[in-house]
């Protein structure tokens, strides 16, 4: 995209103010963020860019859970056009997930993109029914609470501190979210368990809030095949709408926990705690 502004001088006053307005909220190409707009309009028109530069936008990796790949300018400071300021454009991005249109997590999981706390896969996509790593729901929780994160070694064997789920991993084992499958081993590369999660949510919860509604516990069909540690866990999940079973009203404790199951009860631990 190539902006010629040799003309720019020879413009009127109000010229010049919608020019400067029309740039600041131009969007970059679909694809492309911009590489140089984070100077003044004025050093633009004064020769410092010639143009703006069209580059790939690289994968919106942070903390190794996914990829969100988005389109973003960069955000431009205060522009002055003959002592007169224009605003910064305010920047909405709307993420919507090209894989999750018909799903029943679409709502759920693009909330926790936009709040930063869950992204997708890359492209665009989110991948609802894969399975979700005991790495990541640590990072998950300990995002939601907030917590400062901790660069000490977690303790794990298995926890290299190189791995970009080191310091979450570590914060959560800090604050008593998550333990080990041994006092040694963490197994962050696992796919999560439907009980493991449940558990790992309302230790969180309990150190927010800890009020259990007082309303029966609907039972689920195989509520004799969660572990006994889970057992209350899962039981206080559900009286507070965190978690809910499969059909034929089984939890199914030793499933695995796919990305989109993943969202809707990290959406609802949210909603529990008064977040939303």
């Amino acid at each position: 995209m190539k902006l010629n502004l040799e003309k720019y001088n020879t413009f009127s006053s109000a010229n010049k103010e919608s020019i400067a307005k029309e740039l600041l909220n131009r969007r970059p190409d679909e694809g492309y963020t911009y590489d140089t707009f984070s100077s003044t309009f004025g050093d633009l028109v004064n020769g410092k860019y010639s143009s703006l530069n069209k580059k790939k936008d690289k994968d919106d990796r942070d903390d190794g859970i996914s990829v969100f790949t988005r389109v973003v300018e960069t955000e431009p400071k205060v522009v002055n056009v003959e002592e007169e300021s224009v605003p910064e454009a305010a920047i909405v991005e709307e993420i919507m997930f090209t894989d999750m249109k018909t799903h029943w997590a679409k709502d759920y999981a693009e909330l926790l993109a936009e709040k930063g706390i869950l992204k997708g896969i890359g492209n665009k996509k989110f991948a609802p029914n894969l399975g979700i790593t005991r790495a990541e729901v640590a990072t998950l929780l300990v995002k939601v609470a907030g917590y400062e994160i901790s660069d000490v070694d977690s303790g794990f064997t298995d926890v290299a501190s190189d791995k970009w789920y080191a310091d979450y991993v570590a914060t959560a084992r800090m604050h008593n979210i998550v333990a080990g499958v041994s006092d040694s081993e963490f197994e962050p590369n696992r796919i999560v368990s439907r009980q493991e999660i449940a558990t790992m949510i309302m230790k969180l919860y309990n150190k927010m809030n800890g009020n259990i509604p007082e309303v029966s516990y609907n039972s689920f069909n195989d509520d004799s095949d969660i572990y006994q540690y889970a057992k209350d866990h899962v039981a206080n999940a559900q009286k507070l709408g965190i978690v809910n079973g499969r059909t034929g009203n089984i939890y199914d404790p030793i499933a695995v926990t796919q990305r989109g199951e993943a969202a809707v009860m990290v959406y609802k631990l949210l909603e529990a705690l008064g977040m939303l």
